[in-house]
């Protein structure tokens, strides 16, 4: 969590760009192949470095393309500075066995910061993730998506609600997060009630119209880092060959957009 915390106060943000590169929305001057993915993500990264405290690359965007997606993965995880949080969107879940292989590949071969991880298989899942104790394990708490009303928020109390408490328990490290949705803020206000120092991984501003500040202020709370994603709203700002200059500009714009909200509840 070291890292994170450090990455968060270097840059003063609190902002994760999230590096979901989908050819669809690219510049038709960019090609629709691997080449094209590397030159894309480079460019996004020169251009917002300044403003991030993290970059979240969702692996469904470099696994499409098989070995060659993976490849300019590990090239881009080179290419993010050092000091810049790393997290891979992986969301997975499996067996103990074989989610201790999933960890080694994640924290060891690609040498990332954190992971997505679903906790629905239970502790045994999780566990050899959270046997790396310098990184962060994200467990899926309460989604963006409009699916999450099919079993996530089922039950009295709802399922996500008992997945956070039950967490609490594995905690042992300190180097559980949760990835909660902006979409639902209130829902945020319950997690930090439960557990109250728990980072959080926030996607859902944006594209997905969340509230940007009724979440900070659901979810900040002082000496707990949060990371709100922003992809879409990045990325795809502009589809012309000069995309990079909008999306240094959005992630200026949300840099201290969000600084100043965090500013603001700091001093009420």
């Amino acid at each position: 969590m070291n890292k994170l915390t450090k990455s968060i106060k270097n840059k003063d943000s609190y902002l994760c760009v999230g590096l979901d590169a989908s050819p669809i929305y690219w510049s038709q001057d960019i090609p629709s192949n691997v080449h094209g993915l590397e030159y894309f993500c480079k460019s996004i990264i020169e251009a917002t470095q300044e403003y991030t405290a993290a970059y979240k690359l969702n692996l469904a965007f470099f696994e499409v393309w098989g070995h060659e997606g993976l490849e300019v993965m590990q090239r881009i995880l080179e290419f993010i500075p050092k000091e810049i949080f790393t997290i891979a969107d992986a969301k997975r879940s499996d067996i103990g066995h074989s989610a201790s292989f999933y960890a080694k590949t994640f924290f060891e071969t690609y040498h990332f910061d954190a992971i997505t991880v679903n906790p629905y298989m239970g502790k045994d899942s999780v566990e050899p993730f959270l046997d790396y104790q310098e990184k962060i394990t994200f467990l899926l708490g309460l989604t963006s998506n409009e699916g999450a009303e099919d079993f996530q928020l089922v039950g009295q109390p709802p399922l996500y609600e008992q997945i956070i408490k039950k967490s609490i328990l594995w905690n042992l490290h300190n180097n559980i997060g949760f990835v909660m949705g902006a979409t639902r803020p209130d829902a945020i206000q319950r997690l930090r009630n439960i557990f109250p120092k728990a980072p959080l991984l926030i996607p859902g501003i944006g594209a997905q119209s969340g509230d940007l500040y009724k979440t900070i202020q659901n979810a900040y709370f002082p000496g707990s880092p949060m990371l709100i994603t922003i992809s879409r709203a990045i990325l795809y700002a502009d589809t012309t060959k000069s995309f990079y200059q909008k999306a240094k500009e959005k992630a200026k714009n949300f840099q201290q957009e969000i600084d100043n909200i965090v500013n603001e509840l700091s001093l009420s």
